[in-house]
């Protein structure tokens, strides 16, 4: 499978459109405000982080496995938010962005 391939079917499960492999359920630690946020999940694609979100919201079906991790925090891996704007067009480096 194509590296493109991958970036779409993880943005389809962004959408809701395709199920995640892993759901963790718990409460979401937002490291920009430094809240908790309780009902919310991550949804995981083969070894990506693909949905993070109201548990209602996450994108599963009946193979999914879903992890209820109770009242412990979830915080999704760290992302690497830099960019070099003046080298790339926003289309070169994100060509799926997710809505």
């Amino acid at each position: 499978m194509s590296e493109m391939e991958k970036r779409e079917i993880l943005s389809e499960v962004a959408l809701g459109n395709v199920p995640a492999d892993i759901v963790l359920k718990g409460t979401l630690y937002n490291v920009c405000t430094g809240e908790f946020i309780p009902g919310q999940s991550i949804g995981v694609k083969g070894d990506k982080i693909a949905y993070v979100g109201p548990d209602h919201d996450a994108p599963r079906d009946d193979q999914t496995v879903v992890i209820d991790a109770g009242d412990r925090e979830l915080l999704p891996g760290p992302i690497d938010a830099h960019t070099h704007l003046g080298k790339y067009s926003p289309e070169e480096l994100n060509p799926h962005p997710i809505p």
